[in-house]
């Protein structure tokens, strides 16, 4: 099944729309993005050594163009730091401080930052340029297995560790900001450096370019909240996304989709594509809980949870695999024998209870046998797997 074109937003909305005043407080549809682009800057445009070759279709706070390093030799990307809030006193250097610390992570799932400066007093920030397409614009072609799913999540949660880790929070985790290499390996793109540009977007009239994927704490412009579960919330958008084909909340008028985020809990993704595996949908919901104290703790503990339902088969699935792989046996007649006893047979049967030793008897559960998965198995299946849980005690 693939995701509509229209979606997430709804069947009249276009697929990426930065909200403006008018669209938000009246009837009117929102405005295409393509719509609000200024004019492409020459090619004789230069920030240090870098000449711009042509601006990316997409951007979050201020502008991204495919450059050329001219002393490299090689493309790369240049992100422009614009507006009003970006050249404010002391924004700049503050800018290019976050910049620098950006320029310091190493990880295969962020994409490098080779150089930053200042230019006619706009912060510019150059790194790898990709060679891949957006996860956005992939899911509008493709519908992922939910194992897939969890890996490509579970990537970029480690991404996002590594960035935490350092003091860096991404800001706006949207499929859009993340790149698909060659080997369909995830790639976290455009970082917001500081909250001057989530104040850029409020002036425009929306919370973001993107607002499907902004959590609670940011649709209420609560700064202060911002931290790494954050980032945990927009992620568990995206793992909802690719699961479901939609985001959890959907609405044409931003202050509902706002009102949703806030208050409305998801439906469980379980209940839209059944085949999702229980520990997975719990997982997502996790992610997208209201409190931040009820989210993963880290973006590490996101990525390992679902890692550790990579590794593992639902749970009815393993019980009904060890039910085929120890079959049952007819039990051996404990019947006596009709013939009397020998010697030799009384002889060894004393011997044995002679060699009788003081043990040690280790009593062994598992919750297994208190799940509605066990439960569910009929007398035969259940034998089966309490059989193979005792061979292997």
């Amino acid at each position: 099944m693939n995701r509509p074109p229209s979606d997430p937003v709804g069947p009249d909305t276009p697929t990426r729309v930065v909200a403006s005043s008018k669209s938000v407080g009246g009837a009117e549809r929102p405005v295409s993005e393509s719509a609000s682009h200024p004019p492409s800057p020459s090619a004789e445009t230069v920030f240090g050594r870098y000449s711009v070759r042509h601006r990316l279709e997409k951007y979050g706070f201020g502008e991204v163009y495919v450059g050329h390093d001219t002393q490299l030799d090689r493309q790369v990307t240049i992100k422009v730091m614009r507006g009003e809030s970006a050249q404010a006193p002391g924004a700049v250097q503050e800018s290019l401080r976050e910049a620098q610390k950006l320029a310091r992570l190493r990880h295969p799932g962020i994409a490098t930052v080779h150089d930053v400066g200042v230019h006619e007093g706009q912060v510019y920030i150059v790194s790898d340029y990709l060679d891949g397409i957006d996860l956005g614009r992939w899911l509008r072609e493709n519908r992922p297995s939910w194992r897939e799913a969890a890996r490509m999540v579970a990537a970029v949660a480690d991404a996002l560790a590594h960035a935490h880790e350092r003091f860096i929070i991404h800001r706006g985790v949207t499929p859009d900001n993340i790149i698909l290499t060659a080997e369909r390996m995830p790639v976290l793109v455009d970082f917001r450096l500081t909250p001057a540009e989530d104040e850029a977007d409020e002036k425009k009239g929306s919370v973001s370019t993107m607002p499907w994927y902004i959590s609670p704490e940011q649709a209420l412009s609560a700064e202060h909240r911002i931290d790494g579960r954050t980032d945990v919330y927009s992620l568990g958008v995206v793992l909802y996304e690719l699961l479901t084909g939609r985001v959890p909340f959907r609405s044409t008028q931003l202050p509902e989709l706002l009102r949703q985020i806030c208050e409305d809990e998801p439906q469980p993704p379980r209940q839209l594509v059944p085949e999702i595996p229980p520990d997975l949908g719990r997982a997502c919901l996790k992610a997208l809980a209201k409190q931040q104290q009820d989210r993963y703790a880290t973006a590490a503990d996101f990525g390992e949870e679902l890692k550790r339902v990579l590794e593992i088969q639902p749970i009815s699935a393993v019980l009904r695999q060890t039910a085929t792989e120890y079959p049952v046996h007819p039990r051996e007649s404990t019947r006596p024998s009709s013939g009397p006893e020998t010697t030799t047979s009384v002889s060894v049967k004393r011997a044995r209870e002679a060699e009788r030793r003081q043990l040690t008897v280790l009593v062994c559960g598992c919750d297994v046998f208190d799940s509605e998965a066990y439960l569910e198995l009929d007398a035969e299946d259940q034998t089966r797997v309490l059989r193979a849980f005792q061979e292997t005690c």
